[in-house]
């Protein structure tokens, strides 16, 4: 099965923004490559990304296939070091909206999210994942005042 998490490493940010070196170094997207435009970044989700890979060393940050229905990002808190002790938010953004819990089609498949990270040692069964949706500048307040 085709992966739909895409981590965002930090090195990112002092190597050019550019996802496809992301894809090329993340072996579950081998046979996946040509997913790529739907992983690709709009003006403010890319803000958000800088914004928060900036400010939060210790969160871990996914992009979201576009067209599985799982939300834009999946955020991991790594301050626990175990597993099941972590929290996540699966997220999507809403320019022009408050912090607030999602919903919607966007989020249909949301647990998808957490099977895969537990899958990858991220999280456990047991992991807090929240669903939320809101702005740009909301999400960052929220995530990462």
């Amino acid at each position: 099965m085709a992966p739909t998490l895409l981590r965002l490493p930090f090195w990112l940010l002092d190597h050019g923004f550019r996802l496809e070196r992301a894809v090329a170094r993340d072996p579950r997207w081998e046979r996946a490559r040509a997913a790529v435009p739907r992983l690709r970044l709009s003006g403010p989700e890319q803000r958000f990304v800088v914004g928060l890979l900036v400010r939060r060393r210790n969160y871990w940050l996914f992009r979201c296939d576009q067209r599985a229905s799982c939300g834009d990002f999946a955020v991991v808190d790594l301050s626990a070091p175990r597993p099941e002790r972590r929290r996540a938010w699966v997220i999507e953004l809403k320019e022009r909206s408050d912090w607030r819990d999602g919903r919607g089609l966007q989020l249909l498949n949301a647990a998808q999210v957490q099977d895969e990270l537990t899958e990858l040692g991220v999280l456990d069964a047991r992991s807090r994942v929240l669903l939320r949706e809101g702005s740009t500048r909301a999400a960052l307040d929220a995530l990462a005042p």
